[in-house]
């Protein structure tokens, strides 16, 4: 019995080895490149693959948008009242490329709820999962990658 469990063990440890993609996989946002440049990405990929992939995630992942959100989610206030200073809220441009860029807004983020952030236009509006199932999703995600 000890030999079955110590050998399901093994497999199990040296299939995770397996299953994991090496860092060259990786596929950066192109919109990163509005924030940072060619060499500070560069330097991150190099000596700080985690805080690049996390920022990465934060771009595709925090704040999406949607038509729909969940009974239950924290509905708070409009777009335009999380914007960073400075920052030009155009829903239209936000609702043609589907996406927005989160490191542009600072928006709430509820412990165990979603947080549904409000759009003037019709039938839209930006999902943010909870702290719990986003930082859940984004090292489960980390920890595919061998780096």
């Amino acid at each position: 019995m000890k030999k079955s469990i110590l050998f399901c063990f093994l497999l199990g440890l040296v299939l995770t080895g397996f299953c994991q993609k090496p860092k060259s996989d990786f596929v950066l946002d192109k919109k990163m490149y509005q924030i940072f440049s060619q060499t500070e990405i560069e330097n991150m990929y190099d000596n700080d693959f985690a805080k690049l992939f996390r920022m990465n995630f934060k771009m595709v992942n925090f704040a999406m948008l949607s038509t729909k959100y969940e009974d239950g989610a924290d509905v708070v206030g409009y777009l335009e009242e999380y914007a960073n200073p400075g920052v030009k809220v155009d829903e239209a441009k936000i609702i043609r490329e589907g996406c927005l860029n989160p490191y542009d807004f600072t928006f709430p983020q509820s412990a165990n709820k979603v947080t549904v952030v409000q759009m003037h236009t019709p039938g839209y509006c930006i999902n943010i999962h909870s702290k719990y199932e986003y930082e859940s999703r984004e090292q489960a995600s980390l920890n595919q990658y061998q780096y």
